[in-house]
């Protein structure tokens, strides 16, 4: 079997293949990384991706000549991190070994790292990269808590996100019985006391009392407001999906800095959020959406326990 794999692997164009025996080379591909207590990069947390719950990139540059060869490695999650990881002077690819040079890995907080990187498999198709499985460990200048991480990649690898949950939770807010009108279009904003957007307020919209302007192509709504008050939301699909579906979209952030792998939902100046958003009917002509009902939840950082709660119909 060994020896099958690594004909395979050098039928293939590579040259680096490193010992492909055992599931591990066919295992989904995923990013670990266990931060130790005072470690300032990871938080002493324990963070595990995959390609089902965060997007990866792997870009290799130099040559191992007057540049040398470094592969980034980033991680789209509900965190966003990105590694470097530079082979020494002269070689010319990724190669099956341990090495001193300093791997720094980072996401809000980056630092003078000292530290090692082992790279135990890695294949080329000519010169592209196909697969990886590498570890490290890193420590900030002056720091002794360290961050480990593990690294397993394959470009095969056709794990995505899965869709909205459809149908979504029963539980889900609704604006309460008669609080929203039959028949026209309306944006419904429903806020907690102590929430930094509505400010405790209950507010109906209608095209008699607001302008109410939305726009929607296959993955983004964008809902506004334009009346006494003026505000607007912004709604955004998982990168799984063409187009935004009926369906519950949960676990979400604010944009820009979203997870991709979940989309995400941004309504008036929240900062730093969490919340989610049901579409319980939405239509299509071509790539323009013609109509849609739509509720959400979301709460700023500034304010975590309170919430804002909307509900929008709409029809061209």
């Amino acid at each position: 079997m060994r020896h099958l794999l690594n004909v395979l692997c050098l039928a293939a164009g590579a040259t680096a293949c490193g010992d492909l025996t055992g599931t591990s080379f066919f295992a989904p591909s995923s990013v670990q990384l266990r931060s130790d207590p005072g470690d300032p990069v990871g938080a002493g947390k324990t963070y595990t991706y995959t390609q089902a719950n965060a997007v990866f990139g792997f870009e290799l540059s130099g040559n191992g000549q007057i540049v040398p060869v470094t592969l980034t490695v980033s991680v789209q999650g509900d965190e966003s991190w990105r590694g470097f990881f530079t082979m020494p002077s002269g070689k010319t690819r990724l190669e099956p070994g341990t090495y001193q040079e300093d791997p720094r890995w980072h996401a809000v907080i980056a630092c003078n790292t000292t530290g090692s990187f082992t790279i135990d498999r890695v294949s080329y198709a000519g010169p592209s990269l196909t697969a990886i499985d590498l570890s490290f460990e890193q420590q900030c200048a002056g720091v002794t808590a360290a961050l480990h991480g593990t690294v397993h990649w394959r470009a095969s690898d056709a794990t995505r996100a899965p869709g909205p949950v459809n149908p979504p939770p029963a539980t889900l807010w609704r604006p309460p019985a008669g609080a929203t009108p039959a028949g026209v279009n309306f944006v419904y904003l429903q806020s907690d006391s102590g929430d930094v957007v509505g400010h405790g307020r209950t507010d109906l919209y209608t095209p008699a009392t607001a302008t109410l302007d939305v726009v929607g192509y296959p993955g983004h709504v964008y809902v506004g407001v334009a009346g006494a008050d003026t505000s607007s939301g912004d709604f955004l699909k998982m990168n799984s999906i063409p187009k935004l579906t009926v369906g519950y979209y949960g676990g979400l952030q604010g944009l820009p800095s979203m997870n991709p792998a979940k989309g995400g939902l941004t309504w008036g100046i929240c900062g730093v959020l969490t919340g989610w958003f049901v579409i319980d009917h939405v239509t299509y002509s071509a790539d323009t959406v013609t109509a849609i009902d739509l509720r959400f939840e979301q709460h700023c950082q500034a304010s975590p326990t309170a919430a804002l709660h909307g509900a929008v119909h709409w029809t061209r």
